[in-house]
Formats: structure tokens, C-alpha cells, sequence
């Protein structure tokens, strides 16, 4: 089942991307909303969750990037980062609002910053603001909705 939740994430992020114009407030990053979400499934076994986020930014990469192992090395930097979140925070519904967004300012910030010390591109604070605020609310409504599915399995 996660395995499906991260390949729908995935190809979501690609066909949204292409759906949805980019003055949206819907820009999608569930990828990154995914990685976050799954890792409570893992924290026991962190070895299998570094090794599914690591393969999945290699895939991506190869999907919607031509920098190979670039979102490898941040996938497994922004796991890192949700381990930590975990670490110091009981994550729940209400939680969500504030976590997802960590994650997603974290991503942002962490990507301009290769691609600016590999001079892929200029730092442009003024686009990374635009990202994070046009990205919250489509992330936290499927973190939502995922969170909300999760604990009707659990229970079930």
C-alpha cells in the first residue's frame, strides 16, 4: 500500500504539473507530502524507508529531471529532516498544518540551495516564496486526506 501511495504521488506531481497552470495555488509537491507522511510506518525499520525514498528521488529524477541523483540526495536529506520532526513531535491531524508546511519550506530551500551552489540557477528568494505559498494548500488538503485514510486502515 505505501509502495502505491509514493508511485501515485509521484506520477501525480508529473501529470498536476502539467494539469494545473503555474499561477495556481495548487502547485503539487505530494512527493514531498508523501515522504513525510509514510515515515510513521518505518521508524523501526528507517533502513527500508531511507533505501524507498532514496529509489524514489532516483526516480524521479529520471521522470522530471535531467540532474540525475540530485533529488536522490535530497529525498534522503528531507528524510532525515521528517525523522527529526517525529523525533520531537506527536504528529496528528491538527499537527498536519504545521509539518507540512516545515517540510515543504525545507525542501524548497534545501533544492535552491544545491542548485544555486552547483550554478544550476541564481538564488531568487522572491520564487522560492512563491512555491512554498502556492503549494501549502493542495499539500495540506492530500496530507489530509491521506492522514485520515492511514488511521481508518489502522483501525480497521
Amino acid at each position: 500500500m505505501i509502495i502505491l501511495l509514493l508511485i501515485t504521488g509521484l506520477l501525480l506531481d508529473g501529470l498536476l504539473t502539467n494539469l494545473i497552470p503555474n499561477i495556481s495555488f495548487f502547485l503539487p509537491l505530494l512527493t514531498i507530502t508523501n515522504i513525510f507522511l509514510i515515515y510513521e510506518y518505518y521508524k523501526k525499520n528507517e533502513k527500508t524507508y531511507f533505501k524507498m525514498i532514496g529509489i524514489l528521488g532516483l526516480i524521479y529524477d529520471l521522470l522530471y529531471t535531467n540532474l540525475l541523483f540530485f533529488h536522490m540526495i535530497v529525498f534522503l536529506c528531507l528524510g532525515v529532516f521528517t525523522k527529526q520532526i517525529y523525533k520531537y513531535f506527536k504528529v496528528t491531524k491538527l499537527k498536519l498544518f504545521l509539518c507540512i508546511p516545515l517540510q515543504i519550506v525545507f525542501f524548497e530551500l534545501l533544492t535552491s540551495t544545491f542548485l544555486v551552489l552547483f550554478q544550476v540557477r541564481n538564488f531568487d528568494m522572491q520564487r522560492i516564496i512563491y512555491i512554498i505559498t502556492h503549494s501549502l494548500l493542495l499539500n495540506i488538503i492530500y496530507g489530509q486526506i491521506i492522514f485520515i485514510s492511514f488511521e481508518r486502515i489502522k483501525k480497521a
